[in-house]
């Protein structure tokens, strides 16, 4: 789940389903233009130290519920 606007950026990990991991990544950065997106490939390139090719927005529910696929 994202939440764009927030005060600070973190990432927190909720435990959801038996496979599945949910994170909440809250970040600065503003829904338009994709800057959030963005911002949400850079915050967990960074948390999974891997580099931002290596993760994709493969699909969304909604505009703050995304399923990430990271190589």
């Amino acid at each position: 789940m994202v939440q764009p606007w927030a005060k600070q950026e973190k990432i927190e990990i909720q435990k959801w389903l038996l496979w599945d991991d949910i994170y909440k990544v809250r970040l600065r950065a503003k829904p338009i233009d994709g800057e959030a997106n963005e911002a949400l490939i850079s915050a967990l390139a960074e948390h999974f130290k891997t580099i931002k090719k290596n993760i994709k927005i493969v699909s969304w529910w909604n505009s703050r519920m995304k399923r990430i696929e990271i190589l």
